[in-house]
Order: C-alpha cells, then structure tokens, then sequence
C-alpha cells in the first residue's frame, strides 16, 4: 500500500517522495480566535493545508480524496493534527499560550479510548499539554453517538477540553449537548452572518448564549466578517470570535502576526461607547416608563371602576410606546377589557389575544410579585399573549375613590434592537 509520503507525491506536492523521511506533504495555517473583552487571542484553530509542485495551495478536499482513494486518510489525519501541533508550537510562548483547536477526525474518535491516548501522546512528544488542546468535534460526522460519548469521555479524563462545532446549522442535535457536556460551542456562521439586521438570528443566538453559559461553556461566534454583527455578539454577551474580520488563516511560519489588533482594540472602544450610549437610553426609557406609569395611576384614582375602560383607551392612543392596558381587582381577576395598540397578526390570533374582563390573572408574575408585598414591579421581557410583541409589563397598586384596591398592569414594548 503507498506510504503518505508516496500518496503525496501523487496528488503533486512536492517534497515528499522519499520513504522514511520526516517533513509532511501537510502544513497548518492558524486562524486566530480572540476575546474583544480580553484584548487578546485566546485560541487558535489549527487548519490543514497543502501545495503542489508549484507553491500553489491545494484545498483538503483534494488531498483527502487523493488519501481516500488508496486508503491512507488515517494516516493523513494524523499528519494534519501533527502539523497542527507543530504549527502551534512556532507562536506559543510563556506570554502567549492561547488554547489551540484540533478537528476531530473520524479515525481519532472511532479510536475510541485508545485515539484520544494516541494524541495525548503526540502532544506530549511536542510538548503540549492536553489542557492546551481543545478536540473539535463536528457532530454530523459522526452517526454513532455511543462512539463519539466513549471518545468524549476518555479526552475529557486525559485533560482535553472538547468543543462543539457548527452549532445552530441543521445538523446540530442540541440533544447531545448534555451528553457530550463540551466546554465551548461554537455558533455555525448561518446563524452569525447578519445577525446585526436579522431579528430572529439575533434572538436564536441568544437563546444558545443563555443555554452555553448556563452549563459552564465558552461560546464562539464563526465566520464573522462584519463589523456590525461583531458589535451585536457582543451586546448579546459573546465570549470569543473567529473570522476573517480579525484574521485569516496563515502560516505561522511566515513571522506576521496572527490577528488586526488595532481592530480588537477598535472594537474595545466601541464597545465602551455602545454599552455606556445603551445604559443611558435604558435609563430615559426606564424613567418615562415609570411616569407614564405614576401618571396613569393618578388619572385612575379618581375614578369608579365603571370608568376605567375609556380612560385605558385614551391613554393607549397617547402613549406610543405601550402595547396594552388592563386593570386587576386585589385578587387578580381582570375587571377591564384589555385596551391595546397592535392587534395581533390574522395567522396569529389562536396564538394571541387580548385577555377578556373576568380573566384570571392571578398566576402572573407581575400579580403575583405584588401579591408577595410590592407596591409596583416591572417584569422581565417576554412575549405578549395579546399580541405577540416583545414587551415588559409594570405593574402597580393603585386605590381609587371608593378606596378599593386595584392593579394598573401596563404592557410596554420593548425595542428590537440589541
């Protein structure tokens, strides 16, 4: 059977006739993997790379199908993670040991036990330790979940940190998440391209950021390209980026630097800039939410609860910026029709509609928070089964003329952006 080497000679890259000798048709380009919040790289994909005869760069498909086609893609695999080692061993230094990211390949995890062994071995042969290395792992290359767990858990025991990748693409089986418990996710681009305009790409990506954290695992946001989709991974919490924004892959060996720092620190600033401009308008928007909300009061006050429809109408037709409102009696029961803004959509009107007088509100967080001892509470955002929209609801107590007790709750909009 043809040696790597001989197998490479055929596909046309040079350098490699000879058996026994110990360069390798493979080299690896690194891509970087930075923190905006740390100002630094904090990991480095190792990506397999060739050339023919002429210099030029051969893609892998090429080269894999070459090895496929006379049987050596385990050993082409191995030759890809060794370069990946070796690669990462020309730019780490005591001031720069960021994690490096090996692609798990099909030989390695059908290994078992004994593949992760081999990689330890490899590894400590360069001197890398396991800790340095995170194994990626692309779920949809791999039918056979008890195969991929068996090979999970034995990394995991040797040291290696295991990361998920291609996450939100149609492969992705969220289900194997918990039972492969991965120390970092990595977003598919599908999902990070046009994120900043893409409402529902925005709200799917923070959905994985709240599940990623809430087991303890780093996230990475790939293929960015733009600005504006940085700056939205990072208003949503994005712990780390990977694309061609900040740095493409390249041969280590070429002595440039890796990333753009100038725009991990540009990002820094606007990031500085975004967060503090977002906290100022969630002030204004929260002290004249909470005046609306004062001054309503005071209209109701004076009023018989007969009356408190028309003016919830009115001031539904004032106020902009609030979806709905209604009236609760201390028990929770809904003593008004709801007065709202939007109708919801005609598909959408079994989903959504306006709670009728005589509804049962009592189970609701924002009766139930006034019902434990608050006199107001403002809700967390969560869609409204009036209408659908993104809203909070602010809740109050409020006594009217008779000086019976009632609850003002006002549904308000939040808005779209991040």
């Amino acid at each position: 059977m043809p040696t790597l080497h001989a197998m490479a000679d055929t596909a046309g890259i040079e350098g490699t006739a000879t058996e026994g000798r110990t360069d390798s048709p493979v080299i690896a380009f690194l891509q970087p993997i930075v923190s905006v919040r740390q100002q630094s790289i904090r990991m480095v994909e190792a990506l397999a790379r060739s050339r023919d005869g002429h210099g030029n760069l051969l893609t892998p498909a090429a080269l894999f199908g070459r090895a496929d086609a006379i049987g050596r893609r385990a050993e082409l695999e191995r030759a890809c993670r060794l370069a990946g080692l070796d690669a990462y061993r020309k730019v780490v230094h005591p001031a720069f040991e960021p994690v490096l990211s090996l692609n798990a390949d099909t030989s390695l995890v059908l290994a078992g036990a004994r593949g992760a062994e081999v990689l330890a071995s490899d590894a400590a042969d360069r001197g890398v330790a396991p800790s340095s290395i995170a194994i990626e792992i692309l779920e949809s290359a791999f039918s056979d979940s008890r195969e991929l767990e068996r090979f999970c858990r034995a990394a995991r025991a040797l040291g290696f940190l295991l990361a998920l990748d291609d996450v939100g693409t149609g492969h992705s089986n969220l289900e194997r998440i918990p039972r492969l418990e991965p120390d970092i996710l990595k977003i598919d681009r599908t999902l990070v391209e046009n994120m900043s305009t893409s409402y529902h790409r925005r709200e799917v990506f923070r959905a994985l950021l709240a599940l990623s954290h809430q087991i303890g695992a780093v996230v990475i946001a790939e293929g960015v390209e733009h600005e504006e989709d940085v700056l939205t991974g990072l208003s949503l919490g994005c712990d780390l980026f990977q694309g061609f924004y900040f740095g493409a892959p390249r041969d280590p060996g070429d002595g440039g630097a890796l990333h753009d720092q100038e725009r991990v620190l540009q990002m820094g600033r606007k990031l500085r800039q975004q967060a503090i401009s977002r906290l100022n308008d969630r002030r204004v928007r929260q002290r004249n939410n909470e005046l609306v909300l004062a001054s309503l009061v005071e209209r109701m006050r004076p009023l018989h609860e007969p009356e408190f429809e028309a003016a919830l109408l009115d001031a539904v037709e004032r106020e902009s910026f609030v979806e709905a409102l209604y009236v609760l009696d201390e028990h929770g029961l809904q003593v008004t029709e709801t007065a709202y803004r939007t109708p919801p959509a005609e598909r959408r009107r079994t989903l959504f509609r306006p709670a009728p007088r005589g509804a049962d509100q009592s189970l609701k967080h924002y009766f139930l928070m006034l019902d434990a001892g608050l006199e107001k509470f403002t809700s967390d955002p969560y869609i409204s089964s009036a209408s659908g929209s993104y809203c909070i609801t602010m809740s109050r107590y409020f006594g009217n003329i008779l000086g019976r007790r009632y609850v003002l709750c006002c549904d308000i909009v939040v808005p779209s952006a991040t």
